[in-house]
């Protein structure tokens, strides 16, 4: 079951006067062309959760003093500018989420074509692949592939037997490039990962094997890529995300040749 209402960039008159919301400017670098790049958050779960508790919870968060900014919808100003339209009440016509929910009881994670692909840890620093099969579980099928189709942050949140993805859509309007390495790393002084715990919204207990480090309803990892496009900067890495083990996960964009001298010194260790 999916529930997604068609995403649009409007003019800024189009549906509520200026009366009824909260208008934030998008500043010159934030909104130049090469910063509209859309990322999903993704926090993986091995428990399985109540997405309609989440969903819930979200909703009623972005309801909270400058929370509700990141319920705004992206609208073309009279200039021609990229402005963020919050409303000053959230109503069933103009929610503060888009929310879908995709069920796939029966298919473990690591069962999953898309799952399966997700960094695992190991004992020491490693090398693992991108794959390009995330897509499923970084936002619907049919979710705005350019800011220009954008007009609201999306939730995706995708159950899978034993496990839970939870999408958060973000897009650089919040913060420019240099916004998600700080996030990651505020988030891990924070020490986010263990202690955001959603043991109310567990539905069942996921992975009951004793190697299992995480307690109830924490997360396994979180993760954040951008949906349609790519990272492409030559010679240089991102920090993608962290796992409860205190794992970082970088991507790099490097020759063959450095990973392969890379890998070797991994191996040295």
């Amino acid at each position: 079951m999916e529930m997604c209402p068609s995403a649009s960039l409007a003019k800024a008159d189009s549906q509520q006067s200026d009366q009824e919301v909260d208008v934030y400017p998008v500043h010159s670098l934030d909104g130049a062309k090469h910063n509209h790049v859309l990322i999903s958050w993704v926090m993986r779960f091995n428990d399985v959760l109540d997405s309609g508790k989440l969903y819930l919870a979200l909703s009623k968060l972005l309801e909270i003093g400058d929370w509700k900014k990141l319920g705004g919808r992206l609208k073309m100003g009279t200039r021609g500018k990229l402005e963020i339209h919050v409303p000053m009440h959230f109503t069933a016509s103009q929610p503060a989420v888009h929310y879908t929910h995709d069920d796939h009881i029966g298919i473990r994670i690591e069962e999953h074509p898309a799952g399966s692909q997700f960094p695992e840890p190991t004992k020491g620093p490693s090398i693992q692949p991108i794959s390009n099969t995330f897509r499923p579980f970084l936002a619907p099928q049919d979710f705005p592939k350019t800011i220009q189709e954008m007009q609201q942050t999306s939730c995706l949140l995708r159950a899978v037997r034993d496990e839970l993805e939870n999408e958060r859509g973000l897009d650089w309007f919040l913060g420019e490039a240099s916004a998600i390495p700080i996030l990651v790393n505020n988030l891990t002084k924070a020490n986010l990962i263990k202690s955001a715990e959603f043991g109310p919204a567990v539905v069942s207990r996921g992975d009951d094997k004793k190697t299992r480090s995480n307690p109830l309803g924490t997360m396994v990892m979180y993760y954040n890529q951008p949906v349609d496009t790519s990272l492409k900067s030559p010679s240089s890495f991102y920090m993608l995300g962290k796992d409860f083990a205190d794992n970082y996960w970088l991507m790099g964009n490097l020759y063959p040749r450095t990973w392969l001298q890379i890998d070797e010194d991994l191996r040295n260790m």
